[in-house]
Formats: structure tokens, sequence, C-alpha cells
């Protein structure tokens, strides 16, 4: 295991490099990215469908849905909420604000692609259908119900949680040590009810394939303050703090 200070060294090393990706890497790593978080949703998904009691089914899918991000951190893919993280670089001066900024928006539009890819496949293999469809629904009309402020809260909540879980995966480097590391971050963000903007883009998207009926005015209400409340969590609040720890013990 990596000490405190060498996996702070290794986070803002790992987010120049992201800075420095083709036009071409960062589309593939992006679309691979939202693609990896919509399994592990609709993982989700089909547990909650399933399994009796709903708490049992919940419980069952929030132990599903971290493959999705444990997939990404092995294989090289980028995850909007992940990238926030990349602030450190930018406070440390080793890439622009432009730069940092030009990433965020590119994988948070390919991440929407990869994960709108896979409801299109789920929705062609007929899976949207049943019960599945039945819990679809719920979730969509619990999500458009939300207030701006209760979605932002929740979306804070939720990066603080993923960005911590991607944090720490850079204490091992054996897939089996990252995967013990990440899960019970994203379990309990998932189980709790917290907002992840790339998910609700597989969430929404599935269920305008299934013709859940939402409209675009209620997705936007959903999915800007749950993206402002990512980016918040785990591009802001992270950051700063761990930055006031260990800016003076960072090691290169």
């Amino acid at each position: 295991m990596k000490a405190d200070y060498e996996v702070y060294g290794a986070v803002i090393k790992t987010g120049t490099k992201k800075t420095q990706k083709s036009n071409i890497e960062t589309l593939s790593a992006g679309i691979l990215g939202g693609a990896y978080i919509a399994l592990g949703s609709i993982g989700y998904l089909t547990a909650v469908a399933n399994i009796e009691p709903t708490g049992v089914g919940k419980l069952v899918g929030s132990f599903l849905f971290p493959v999705g991000l444990l997939l990404i951190l092995i294989t090289g893919a980028e995850l909007f909420t992940g990238n926030h993280l990349m602030a450190l670089s930018t406070m440390h001066g080793e890439s622009r604000p432009g730069q940092l900024a030009s990433n965020w928006l590119k994988i948070y539009l390919y991440n929407g692609l990869g994960a709108l890819l896979v409801a299109g496949l789920v929705h062609m293999a007929g899976y949207d259908t049943g019960a599945l469809s039945t819990v679809l629904e719920k979730v969509i009309h619990g999500k458009v119900a939300l207030g701006f402020g209760a979605a932002l809260a929740r979306g804070i909540l939720c990066n603080i949680l993923v960005a911590i879980a991607v944090w720490i995966s850079y204490s091992s480097e054996s897939a089996g040590g990252k995967a013990v590391l990440i899960w019970m971050p994203i379990a309990l963000f998932v189980y709790s009810g917290y907002e992840h903007s790339v998910a609700n883009m597989l969430y929404f998207g599935l269920a305008w394939f299934a013709g859940v009926h939402f409209t675009l005015a209620e997705f936007l209400k959903n999915i800007i303050p749950v993206s402002l409340g990512n980016i918040i969590g785990g591009g802001v609040i992270l950051p700063v703090l761990y930055y006031g720890m260990f800016k003076n013990k960072r090691q290169s």
C-alpha cells in the first residue's frame, strides 16, 4: 500500500496525463467510461426488479453497481465524476484551467454517449420491459420530483464518495486491491440514494427508449443540479481539503 502523500502525488500525475491525451484517446476513454457505468447501473436496476423484498434487492444492486467503476480504473477508461480530482493538477500548476475544463466537458459528453449506446442495446435486447420497466419508471419519477437544492446536495454527497473511492484506489497497484478499496464507498452512495450524473444519463436514456414519460425540462431539472453537485463534491471540496493536507508533503 502506498503512503497517503504518495497517493496524493499519484492523483496529480494521473490528472496531468489525462490533459495530454489526444482527442481520439479522450473520445474512446470517455465512451467506454460511460458504457461501463451504464452496465453497472443496469445491474442495479435488474437486482431491484428481481429480488424481494425491495430493500434486499437494492442492497444487492448496490454491490453490483461498483463493477462499472472497477472496469474504468483497471482499463484506463475515463469518468466525468472521477476526473474531478484532476483539479489538483491545476492547483499545483501542472495543467491549465482551460485544459481541465476541456477534459471535463469532453468526458461528460462522451460518457453520455457511452451510456446512451448501452441504453439502446439494452432496449434492443428487450430487457427494459416487465418488472425492470416498472422499477425504472419509479426511479425516473423520483428523480424528476427532486428540487434543485435536494438534487444538488445529493450530487455533492455522491461525488464525495465516488472521488474518494477513485482516490484510495491509487493505494493499490493490483486489480484485486482496487476492487476491495472502491467497493464500499460506491455501494454506500448507491444504497443511500445519492445522485450520479453519468448513471442518471443511463436511467433517463433507457427510460426514453422504454417509453417512460418525462419531459426535457424535467430531465434538465435533474441533470443540471446533479452535475453541478458532482463537480462541487469531487472537484472542489475534496481537492481543496486534500491540498491543504498534503501540498507540503508531496513527493514527485
